[in-house]
């Protein structure tokens, strides 16, 4: 851990890292609220919470030297895509709210709620004829916290992965 101490693209990385952590606490707590007043989803809350605990155990373990840089600096670029192409799923695609026939999301954060969805129908036809990106791109427009969140999170993929390159 020698060269995080004085490396500003680990800081960088890790500041990104933190954007994520916050974002995806932030959208757990307000689930959570919605659950405890039985009008959210157990599930979407659980796996915010869980986006946001995974990337904290994993620095810990770094930063103890139970992980070893490089390769965990790949793990985070790694686990920052899958946050990216999970948001695109369940927002666009909805192959994993299929698969499982789990809503994962409320739909309502960009103001307007569709609990009464078809939940095999995830192209969301709501937005018309548009395609799953074009859909994906609507929800980030309508959605500030999401926005910054796979903003930093794509971000956090080239950083995480230039830093396993050069850390291996």
């Amino acid at each position: 851990m020698g060269r995080l101490a004085a490396d500003p693209l680990v800081y960088m990385a890790l500041g990104l890292l933190g954007v994520s952590i916050s974002m995806h606490l932030l959208a757990g707590l307000a689930e959570l609220r919605r659950v405890l007043t039985d009008e959210g989803l157990f599930w979407f809350m659980l796996s915010m919470f869980i986006a946001a605990l995974l990337p904290i155990i994993i620095v810990w373990a770094m930063w103890n030297n139970h992980l070893p840089v490089g390769p965990t600096y790949l793990v985070f670029a790694g686990l920052m895509s899958l946050y990216l192409v999970a948001y695109a799923d369940v927002h666009g695609f909805g192959h994993l709210e299929s698969l499982t026939g789990i809503d994962l999301h409320t739909h309502d954060h960009v103001g307007h709620d569709h609990h009464d969805h078809n939940h095999h129908d995830h192209g969301h036809e709501e937005h018309g004829d548009g395609s799953a990106i074009d859909t994906v791109v609507d929800h980030l427009r309508g959605d500030i916290i999401a926005l910054l969140s796979k903003l930093a999170e794509g971000t956090a993929v080239i950083v995480f992965g230039g830093l396993a390159i050069r850390d291996w």
